[in-house]
């Protein structure tokens, strides 16, 4: 009891002073139907991120911390989604939570998720050219101020999966 009245008066303290007082987030993790079991999300791994997100790349459903060692939380560039809704470009769907989700992924999370998610720090806009009769057609992404250009027979979901797996 002692110990709990001197850690809530530390708490306090940090916060009066200006200090913020982070706490991490625990999420239940699944992968491809399975549970995974509990993760604590992190600003420095190896669980990255900052919410709990439920995920659907292709019908590849995952469960996890929303962030990677180079994106510290997917759901902070979605504007934080509580109901589903589609990446731009990449058609990955997205829910996120600031605590863990009550159930495991699943399929139908994401039945009628047909709004596009509200990007954060830009916008981003998609243009598909054909240099030459001799090259397959390229898409070239813009998203926050980077140019990324990705051959139309790779799909985004490399990208998508990078982000939550790091």
């Amino acid at each position: 009891m002692a110990a709990t009245a001197a850690l809530t008066i530390l708490a306090a303290c940090f916060v009066s002073s200006g200090i913020i007082v982070a706490t991490a987030v625990e999420c239940s993790g699944a992968s491809g139907g399975k549970a995974t079991g509990k993760q604590t999300c992190t600003s420095s791994g190896p669980n990255y991120g900052k919410m709990c997100l439920k995920s659907d790349v292709n019908g590849f459903l995952i469960q996890a911390c929303d962030g990677s060692d180079s994106v510290p939380s997917l759901c902070e560039l979605t504007s934080n989604p509580t109901t589903c809704c589609k990446v731009p470009i990449s058609g990955q769907k997205v829910i996120c939570s600031a605590s863990d989700f009550s159930t495991l992924v699943s399929a139908a999370d994401f039945q009628n998720c047909s709004a596009l998610c509200q990007m954060s720090g830009g916008t981003s806009t998609i243009a598909t050219s054909t240099a030459t009769p001799t090259t397959k057609p390229s898409t070239t992404a813009f998203m926050s101020g980077s140019v990324v250009s990705i051959p139309s027979s790779i799909s985004m979901v490399l990208t998508a999966v990078g982000i939550i797996f790091g």
